[in-house]
Formats: C-alpha cells, structure tokens, sequence
C-alpha cells in the first residue's frame, strides 16, 4: 500500500495528497517510480513494516512524526520541544525512544 504524497494521476485515477494506493492499482515497478519521483510512500508491506515500541506500549503515527520533529531541531529547540513533552503522560513513549536515539547527550539528558 502507497499513500500519495502530492496530487497526481495513475492509470487514469485522479489522486489527492494522503489518498491511499494499494500495490495492485500500479503496474510492475510503478510504486517504486513514482516513490522516486516524490508522488507516493510506502506505508504498508511485509517488508517494509515496522512496528516501534516503548517498552511494550507501540506509538503512533503521530508520536513517530514527533520524534522525527525533535530529532531534526536544532539542540535549543529540541530540549524546550521535549520539556513541553514531559508534562502529557502520553509522551512517556516519544520521551524513551528519544532518550536512546538522539545523539545529543543535553537532549538525551533533557528527556529523563
């Protein structure tokens, strides 16, 4: 399965960002074209599918999202995004996987 990406036209279908394509609407190697060309993104495949887990709490979409965020911010805004994180019980997930991924140690530190 495919999630579009930008606006675009396969196999005569009209398709708006975050419409979902499943792997048997696309011709032989069309999904991985048009993921090179910016149109889709994988989002779902036995190999391709991952499943991330705090503990044993998976996360969502968003909170993986969030911690892609962080990891992108520079190192101020990194730890204000992560102070502001420590206030919502349901960020315990983000904050772990956090602690261990970044490589920044006064990020790392901000999240325990």
């Amino acid at each position: 399965m495919y999630q579009v990406l930008k606006k675009c036209r396969i196999n005569g279908r009209d398709y708006v960002k975050d419409d979902v394509v499943n792997a048997d609407e696309l011709r032989l190697y069309e999904g991985e074209r048009l993921i090179q060309l910016g149109f889709l993104i994988r989002i779902a495949g036995e190999k391709n599918m991952i499943t991330l887990f705090a503990d044993t709490e998976p996360i969502t979409p968003e909170q993986v999202l969030l911690i892609m965020d962080i990891l992108q911010s520079k190192q101020a805004e990194a730890i204000e995004k992560v102070e502001n994180l420590k206030n919502d019980a349901d960020n315990r997930a983000v904050l772990e996987i956090l602690s261990k991924v970044d490589n920044r140690a006064k990020v790392r530190d901000a999240c325990i």
